[in-house]
């Protein structure tokens, strides 16, 4: 997930606010993955990475991370900066890939953290720069395994880059961040 035009806003602010500004969109994204049982393996700037089905598994890890995202974009549309009483909402664009990677503990120099590592994870982040300012993309992986739960639009096979045959792509409906399914994959505190 990333943050857009998070250079342009914060080009707008004093330092303090723009660290204001991020550390909010990211406990923002976070809590949104938290609430589904997700890890958030690295912080990147104005984005994140999470991951769902490990280090702990859920039989339903692709749904789980489509209402993340679901509940990422509903909180930051409705999140006005602190302090910032004009300022625009804050805009999401989202990619969500389903499959296999190599994930494991990394310690270095700046403490220990989560990895996820391969294809899927690549695959994923292509889908986050392909996706609309405000918008959910999926792969075909992920949306087998989310169709009779939750609603999108097929946006045909397209071609991305580093990879040889093109991917089937779904912009997931933001509406369904009530669907049926949602209270069944909370994590429960």
């Amino acid at each position: 997930v990333d943050l857009c035009g998070s250079t342009e806003r914060v080009a707008e602010f004093d330092p303090e606010s723009a660290r204001e500004y991020l550390d909010r969109a990211l406990r923002l994204m976070s809590d949104a993955v938290e609430l589904y049982g997700g890890t958030v393996s690295q912080r990147r700037g104005d984005g994140l990475l999470a991951l769902f089905g490990a280090p702990v598994a859920h039989e339903d890890h692709p749904l789980r991370a489509c209402l993340a995202a679901l509940s990422m974009q509903e909180r930051v549309r409705s999140a006005v900066p602190e302090g910032h009483a004009n300022a625009s909402s804050m805009v999401l664009r989202v990619g969500i890939h389903s499959g296999e990677a190599v994930v494991g503990l990394v310690a270095d120099y700046l403490g220990s953290y989560y990895r996820a590592d391969g294809p899927t994870v690549h695959l994923a982040s292509r889908l986050e720069q392909l996706a609309t300012p405000g918008r959910v993309l999926l792969s075909e992986a992920t949306w087998r395994h989310v169709s009779d739960q939750l609603a999108s639009t097929p946006l045909g096979a397209h071609a991305l880059r580093g990879f040889g045959q093109s991917v089937e792509l779904h912009e997931l409906a933001l509406s369904d961040a009530q669907s049926a399914a949602a209270p069944l994959t909370r994590r429960r505190r």
